[in-house]
């Protein structure tokens, strides 16, 4: 029998009515210890000050954050205990949404209208379960795993109500702790039951442990074969693919993930960063435009959300088309919402600077280019030094897109000389290569391939003109400027000696003069310039 008036119960509704009418159920079953807030905000203050039985938090609170964010916020701030029951009560019917609220797990979801008599019935319920796993709750929220694994032993080894609940936390724990035997074969215990879908994830969990990555995948697959809807084993075999290098992969199992449930916050967030590193621009900027939508009221809202949206928009908005005109007025939304929200940090500052020259940049706008970057500059100077080293990296690679390749180098050279790391020094060797944007790297890529192919067909005259239309692209990449050396030597050996095949071979060495000897293509760099140097000045055709 559960003792309602020793309860504290918190409201947390936007409708004056409802939450009076809420609370004189509540009164009339007994519980009168009762908080009621009309906002999501309140409610997180409240909880940071009382210890509740359980709050009642309907969905939609107005202006402000929901009642998702409510919960995620206090999970994130670890104040809510396993022994306080968080109940959302909603009249949402949109399934997104609701599959988005569960995916928070809430202890109970209740549909609006209801009855006192629903909501008496469910109440006893739950404080039914609470009470009953009381002990066990204790020792979860003290983390103490090892009594917690002993109590759900101890639990789920007597029949009763509980025991595919115990038998689920037991296997969680055992996976928690290493015992993934043990988990094994608590899953093929909850397996006997009704309740499929779980600890097959579980099991797919286990093989994840064990590093069976392939097993994972193919448990998770037929998972998804009877239960199309479960969002979370598309999570579980994303992060499979990663493991095993597949980033593709991943990102397509993300992508499946989203389609069923799109209001997970850090699900948008992590596809938008993978499909970013896979210079997937279209994906990753409608990843990242979902990812700021949702984290408007969210505790997890960054500035990265607002930048790295204005670096995809910028990059997209290369040109002065209409189109392109208008990413690039929302990417500097994003750069102004990100200094309104975050300006307080000098970092913040400096990062919007640069994004901001970077759009400016795509745009051709030269003059408010230079303008962010000497901003940049600025900002740079006044970092402590533990806090330079990637936007000092960044910046460097901003004023070689720009055009500032003295100052760029300057920066990037530095930064190697400060910092005597390996992994940096090659980093830094690929921007001083190839400072361009993805879709300009991309582009570039296809046409020196094409231009290897007609090398290799002795078709020289259409090998130069692709590579000298990479050259444009990306013009201090060596490979580009050393292939089109080679092919331009080849034709010239042909045709004979010309000045106009100097002039583009000694433009192309140019471009690639910041080669240090502990680049790879160091010797093939030298080879050529001997080359060039050798047989241009005795045989040009003048």
């Amino acid at each position: 029998m559960v003792t309602y008036d020793t309860k504290r119960l918190l409201i947390v509704d936007d409708f004056e009515n409802f939450r009076l009418s809420l609370k004189r159920m509540l009164n009339s079953i007994g519980i009168h210890d009762i908080d009621i807030v009309s906002n999501g905000r309140d409610a997180v203050r409240l909880c940071r000050e009382k210890t509740y039985d359980a709050i009642l938090c309907d969905y939609n609170l107005g202006q402000g954050k929901n009642g998702q964010q409510v919960l995620e916020e206090l999970q994130h701030l670890d104040i809510l205990t396993r022994k306080t029951l968080f109940i959302m009560i909603s009249a949402e019917t949109n399934r997104e949404m609701v599959l988005g609220a569960l995916e928070y797990s809430p202890d109970g979801y209740i549909s609006k209208p209801f009855t006192q008599a629903l909501l008496h019935k469910r109440l006893e319920s739950f404080f039914s379960k609470q009470d009953e796993l009381a002990p066990i709750l204790s020792a979860l929220d003290q983390h103490n795993d090892q009594q917690a694994l002993q109590l759900c032993q101890q639990k789920a080894n007597q029949p009763g109500r509980y025991r595919s609940w115990c038998l689920q936390q037991l296997a969680e724990l055992q996976i928690k702790t290493g015992d993934y035997p043990g988990a094994k074969l608590t899953c093929d215990e909850l397996l006997k039951g009704r309740q499929q879908d779980l600890p097959r994830l579980l099991l797919a969990q286990v093989a994840m442990h064990e590093k069976r990555f392939e097993d994972a995948i193919t448990l998770l697959e037929e998972l998804l074969i009877k239960s199309p809807h479960l969002a979370r084993a598309c999570d579980l075999m994303a992060e499979c693919h990663r493991a095993l290098m597949a980033p593709r992969a991943a990102q397509k199992a993300l992508e499946r993930a989203i389609s069923i449930s799109p209001h997970y916050l850090e699900r948008q967030q992590s596809l938008a960063n993978l499909s970013q590193k896979n210079e997937d621009l279209d994906t990753a900027t409608e990843a990242w435009r979902s990812t700021v939508r949702l984290s408007q009221h969210s505790c997890l809202e960054a500035p990265d959300h607002y930048l790295n949206l204005a670096r995809c928009l910028g990059e997209s908005a290369g040109g002065n088309s209409e189109s392109g005109s208008r990413l690039a007025r929302e990417a500097m939304q994003m750069v102004d919402r990100a200094r309104q929200r975050f300006g307080d940090s000098p970092q913040i500052q400096m990062e919007s600077a640069i994004v901001e020259a970077q759009v400016h940049i795509n745009q051709n706008n030269t003059e408010d280019a230079d303008k962010a970057l000497q901003e940049a500059g600025e900002l740079l100077e006044q970092l402590p030094s533990d806090r330079r080293e990637s936007l000092q990296l960044e910046l460097g690679k901003t004023l070689l897109q720009a055009g500032s390749n003295e100052r760029g180098e300057q920066l990037l050279n530095e930064l190697v000389v400060d910092n005597n790391n390996s992994e940096l020094t090659s980093l830094v060797n690929e921007i001083l290569d190839e400072p361009v944007s993805n879709i300009q790297r991309k582009r570039a890529a296809e046409l020196n391939k094409k231009g290897i192919e007609a090398f290799k067909a002795d078709s020289f005259d259409e090998a130069i003109d692709y590579f000298l239309d990479a050259q444009t692209l990306s013009g201090r990449h060596p490979g580009i400027n050393l292939n089109l050396i080679q092919s331009i030597l080849k034709k010239a050996r042909l045709d004979g000696f010309r000045k106009e095949y100097e002039k583009q071979c000694q433009t192309a060495l140019q471009r690639i003069a910041h080669l240090t000897a502990n680049h790879h293509q160091w010797e093939r760099y030298q080879h050529l310039k001997q080359q060039v140097d050798k047989q241009f000045p005795e045989k040009t055709d003048r």
